[in-house]
């Protein structure tokens, strides 16, 4: 980090660098050692300069953006937009030079580019207020008109009860009544509102770059300026319902959304909708069940509580493997109805553990979810694990072996011995399970499925052993 003070101490400048440019420019005010103000003037000066010259050179700007759109997101729009740097020693009001050019290599514009600057300053309140704009276009060729023209495309705006937004293709119920929906909300009062007329469909994250809402975190204790929003939406009134989430999905993210819905018409009329955001890695994504009635629209997110009911029956069906290391994923169709069973709903899953390149442990079933409250009614898995005391021969003659002298040793004792013996036999399942457990947790990263097995089943015999020569000198 790069800090500068004011003379008179009392406002800050710090630049965080990044590559290229400033990832975030802020400046601050204090006051009676209290916060009084703060500002981030580079996503400020992107919006503004970039604003002013597509509006002063459309034509310049359209080209330009489109041949330099490969250039990645520290150039907004495939533009270099720089921001002058306060001296040692700077005063309120502050000046800032804010510079954009198409080309960084070139001091004039060439064909087709464009140039431009104005001057941002920073007031003694904070405010920011923008002067002396220029722009300089490079001479457009011939085809400049048609090359425009050939990618212009429609605006697929809607209106909402949140303002303008843009619905997900595919996740509309199928009489249209209930759709899943994105939009970009300022999420501080201070922050001008979104201006959407940079949506762009060809370019999705040219808002994302304009107003910038993963930019800070709760890490660095500062509040995110704008935030990214998922919601259904209930078409015929435009109200919607927001969907919680840490990470929304958003046109263009990884060759499109990556949500699942489905729709369903349920007793007395009722409706809901199970929606799947990440179904190829839901340990980052979510899980929603949303209850419809009229425009009244209630969304739970019930990914925790399905993903705990599915570790309970992985512990049982898997305890060689811990749950945390499974990949746990709802198989959701897209374009189907969902089905329910009065207040009931099932949900298939796969759960999934890389053990190996050569195989993986796998475990399908299904997680049934409670419609009125979101609670999970049960989980089930058709897939029986196979007992090793059934199994593995051996092992299966050292658990009789051992229950016959249990039992011979049990009838020789009075009363109370025999009920101490019985929960100190209980206790060692117990240690001879979790050593079993411990055995196949210390195998070498990358051993066989079968490896797994004969390692537990080798730790279970070998406890079974020593319990059998324990009871027979308990015996004499």
């Amino acid at each position: 980090m790069e800090a500068r003070w004011s003379a008179d101490g009392t406002a800050l400048c710090w630049i965080h660098p990044d590559k290229w440019f400033p990832e975030s420019y802020v400046v601050l005010k204090l006051e009676n050692g209290r916060l009084a103000w703060q500002v981030e003037l580079m996503k400020a000066a992107d919006r503004e300069i970039l604003a002013r010259t597509e509006a002063a050179a459309p034509l310049n700007f359209a080209i330009a953006k489109s041949d330099n759109a490969e250039d990645g997101s520290a150039y907004p729009e495939g533009f270099t937009i720089d921001v002058s740097e306060p001296g040692e020693k700077f005063s309120l009001p502050l000046e800032c030079s804010v510079t954009l050019t198409s080309d960084p290599k070139e001091d004039d514009p060439v064909e087709n580019g464009v140039q431009a600057s104005l001057t941002m300053t920073v007031g003694t309140d904070g405010s920011l207020t923008y002067s002396e704009f220029k722009v300089k276009s490079g001479r457009l060729s011939d085809d400049a008109a048609k090359r425009v023209n050939e990618h212009s495309v429609s605006t697929p705006l809607v209106d909402t009860d949140m303002g303008k937004a843009i619905l997900f293709p595919g996740l509309s119920s199928k009489d249209g009544r209930y759709a899943v929906g994105w939009t970009v909300q300022a999420a501080r009062k201070d922050e001008p509102p979104v201006d959407w007329s940079h949506w762009d469909p060809t370019d999705p994250d040219k808002l994302l770059r304009l107003y910038d809402w993963q930019r800070y975190t709760e890490e660095n204790g500062m509040t995110i300026p704008y935030e990214a929003i998922d919601f259904v939406l209930e078409t015929h009134t435009g109200k919607t319902a927001k969907l919680p989430t840490e990470m929304p999905n958003w046109p263009g993210k990884r060759n499109g959304w990556e949500m699942i819905a489905n729709w369903c018409s349920g007793p007395a009329g009722r409706r809901y909708g199970l929606i799947e955001s990440d179904q190829e890695d839901i340990d980052d994504g979510n899980f929603w069940l949303v209850v419809l009635s009229g425009t009244q629209m209630q969304v739970k997110d019930v990914t925790t509580t399905m993903r705990k009911a599915v570790d309970g029956l992985l512990r049982e069906r898997r305890p060689e493997v811990a749950a945390s290391d499974f990949l746990v994923s709802y198989r959701l169709k897209a374009g189907e109805e969902a089905t329910d069973k009065g207040d009931l709903v099932e949900v298939p899953f796969v759960a999934t553990a890389p053990v190996s390149d050569q195989g993986e442990f796998q475990l399908s079933g299904t997680v049934t979810i409670r419609i009125s409250d979101g609670t999970v009614a049960g989980v089930s898995s058709e897939q029986k694990r196979l007992e090793p005391f059934v199994t593995n021969e051996a092992l299966r003659k050292a658990d009789e072996s051992l229950n016959t002298i249990f039992q011979a040793a049990l009838k020789s004792m009075p009363p109370k011995e025999a009920q101490a013996f019985k929960q100190e036999e209980r206790d060692w399942i117990v240690q001879r399970d979790a050593d079993a457990s411990q055995a196949v947790n210390i195998m070498p990263f990358g051993s066989t499925q079968q490896a797994y097995e004969e390692a537990r089943e080798n730790s279970l015999l070998e406890s079974t052993k020593k319990r059998i020569e324990e009871l027979k000198r308990k015996i004499r």
